[in-house]
């Protein structure tokens, strides 16, 4: 009889060790897919910050060559003014 509750209970005790082998183990997959997501996040997070700070870069050239232009037609626009008042 004692024999018997022995093999129960070492029964009971490799079951209690798979349950929990296999709760663990959950556990880490869990934790390694929540991990791989952050990383992702993180990563797509870097991205658009990168995208963005080229974007207001490009923006800031074409702004000043747009500026440029426009301050060279003034000049233009005025030297003619000025040469037809001179002329006259």
């Amino acid at each position: 009889m004692s024999n018997k509750r022995e093999k129960a209970r070492s029964h009971n005790e490799k079951v209690l060790l798979i349950r929990e082998r296999h709760t663990s183990n959950e556990r880490a997959e869990e934790e390694r897919a929540q991990q791989e997501i952050s990383q992702k996040h993180t990563t797509a997070e870097e991205r658009q910050a990168q995208f963005m700070a080229s974007i207001t870069e490009k923006a800031k050239e074409h702004n000043l060559m747009a500026l440029t232009r426009a301050q060279k037609f003034l000049e233009e626009e005025q030297r003619k003014l000025d040469e037809k008042k001179s002329a006259i």
